[in-house]
């Protein structure tokens, strides 16, 4: 088929959904396997369910250990624009590496048009800006002081929501700047 938006069948009617999926590897889940924790067909409610997802996975705020590990994972507590390291897109959601792991887990939304009676997946498309307003509006995890370590070579800088190390200034966007590659 060469459009994608297209029924693959004329009696067929699409609809749009948003599927959240899950990626994560560790030592016991060294798998390529993602799963599917949600379809939903409100974006309120997969916003809502991704960033459940992420707080069960990994439980609150997760510092950086250093600018490098900042800037190759930006999206770790803000919901981002995940791409793979050869720049196709994923999905927005979240990515962060475990200390000392050298996998990087994944947790996102994916826009996308089903077929009634048919199970392949078609036109993965982009949000509209209230789609965008609504995950920026529930998406962010955020980072308490007490109680939580923190890396010990960085300060927390309340305007970017993110830690600063030494040599750099506070308040820049580092989502502008990174690469997010697997």
């Amino acid at each position: 088929m060469d459009n994608p938006s297209q029924s693959p069948q004329p009696e067929l009617k699409g609809f749009c959904t948003y599927v959240v999926i899950i990626h994560i590897r560790d030592a016991t889940h060294t798998d390529d396997f993602p799963t599917v924790s949600g379809v939903f067909m409100d974006f309120k409610e997969a916003v809502r369910c991704l960033r459940n997802q992420r707080e069960q996975i990994e439980d609150g705020f997760i510092p950086p250990e250093d600018a490098a590990a900042r800037r190759q994972h930006p999206f770790r507590n803000r919901i981002g624009h995940l791409r793979r390291s050869d720049g196709t897109a994923i999905g927005w959601g979240y990515s962060w590496q475990r200390k000392g792991s050298e996998y990087t887990n994944r947790t996102w939304i994916v826009k996308t048009t089903l077929w009634r009676c048919d199970d392949e997946v078609h036109d993965v498309g982009e949000l509209t800006k209230v789609e965008m307003e609504e995950m920026e509006a529930q998406g962010d995890v955020d980072y308490v002081a007490f109680g939580l370590g923190g890396p010990p070579n960085g300060k927390f800088d309340e305007a970017s929501k993110d830690f600063v190390f030494p040599g750099e200034g506070p308040s820049k966007d580092y989502s502008e700047t990174s690469t997010h590659g697997p």
